[in-house]
């Protein structure tokens, strides 16, 4: 199977749309959304955004006007887990040999993952197949599940809302580690 995002211009919006392919060349379309604001136009230049993920057997992607993640099984084409924000999805990424997923929001970043005890043949409308954890305060942008699955990787926005560090956050423990100093692009100050 190949999944893929297609993006088109319909009237003066841009639509999103997700869909899978098998060997035989027979298509579902899993999403269709149309990303909303202004500003999210403006802000590709500096930092993209990502409204979807794929995951080993999942796929992530944000639904109304970006305050909603939603979680499709996409062998078995049915949702699993939704869950809305009170405020923007910025970026989603998966773990690219496992199932978890990493939301950054405009105040927070969150780790979806399966809940504890789930398997595929548990999942079911009272055992939810995936929880959603808190994991830092803070914008956050183009975050990245490291190989083993314990520490993310990501720019972070200073406190002053100035200028942007790399950070390497532990998921046991919760401490973040600056790696990088925070970095103002002195042509954005002009």
């Amino acid at each position: 199977m190949l999944g893929y995002v297609s993006v088109t211009q319909e009237g003066d919006k841009e639509v999103w749309t997700g869909r899978l392919r098998d060997s035989r060349g027979k298509e579902v379309m899993l999403f269709k959304f149309t990303p909303s604001g202004g500003e999210i136009r403006q802000d590709y230049d500096l930092f993209p955004r990502r409204f979807f993920a794929w995951g080993k057997r999942h796929f992530a992607y944000c639904g109304a006007e970006q305050q909603e993640i939603i979680l499709v099984d996409y062998q078995a084409q049915k949702e699993v887990f939704r869950k809305r924000f009170p405020e923007r999805v910025t970026y989603l990424s998966a773990h690219p040999r496992g199932e978890e997923f990493l939301v950054a929001t405009e105040k927070a970043l969150y780790l979806l993952q399966p809940a504890e005890g789930s398997t595929e043949s548990r999942f079911s409308e009272k055992t939810p197949a995936f929880t959603l954890r808190r994991l830092k305060d803070g914008v956050f942008h183009w975050p990245a599940l490291s190989p083993d699955g314990r520490q993310v990787a990501s720019g972070k926005k200073d406190k002053k809302g100035e200028g942007t560090a790399l950070v390497v956050l532990d998921l046991s423990s919760g401490r973040e580690k600056e790696m990088l100093p925070s970095f103002t692009n002195p042509a954005s100050l002009v």
